[in-house]
């Protein structure tokens, strides 16, 4: 029994190992956060990220003469509470919106981005606050009008061989 306890005990830290690794940040206009961050002085550090995309399948898309527009559940991140909480929550008791929000996912604190996301014409939809083992965090949901995703190529040598780069806008369906 304490053999199969050590190897689960073991099987479960080796999985967390790779996520403990990753880090996040992510940057708005005009608030200054607080990442030690040396290549994201300003950033805010976040500890998760995801986001959501939908395209109803209508009738008669087998045969591509219906497109069912596509809506999202926004971009949502958790992160500690900190000196941006009060900002943020200002952000959105007064429907303020942003120009640009930037996020950036690295392999580790002070990386090099593994996928980069750009945000236009951003406003706060969701903000809930939490507190587990004493640990005080806070969950933010984005809503925007257009989002870019670059992922950074790179070649075996680990230098820089280009970048792919998607983007999509709601207003305009493309």
């Amino acid at each position: 029994m304490k053999s199969v306890f050590a190897i689960m005990t073991l099987a479960a830290s080796l999985a967390l190992t790779p996520m403990a690794s990753a880090a996040g940040y992510i940057k708005f206009d005009g608030i200054e956060g607080e990442s030690k961050d040396s290549r994201r002085s300003g950033w805010i550090n976040i500890d998760r990220v995801t986001e959501g995309y939908s395209r109803p399948s209508p009738a008669g898309a087998a045969s591509g003469r219906m497109r069912a527009s596509l809506s999202t559940s926004g971009l949502t991140f958790e992160k500690e509470i900190d000196a941006t909480s009060p900002l943020l929550r200002r952000a959105i008791t007064r429907g303020e919106s942003f120009k640009e929000v930037s996020v950036d996912l690295t392999e580790s604190r002070g990386g090099q981005p593994y996928m980069t996301i750009k945000l236009t014409s951003v406003t706060l939809t969701d903000l809930n606050a939490s507190m587990d083992d004493g640990e005080a965090s806070e969950t933010i949901t984005l809503n925007y009008e257009s989002i870019e995703w670059t992922y950074p190529k790179a070649d075996a040598g680990g230098r820089s061989s280009g970048d792919v780069t998607a983007s999509y806008n709601f207003m305009t369906g493309r």
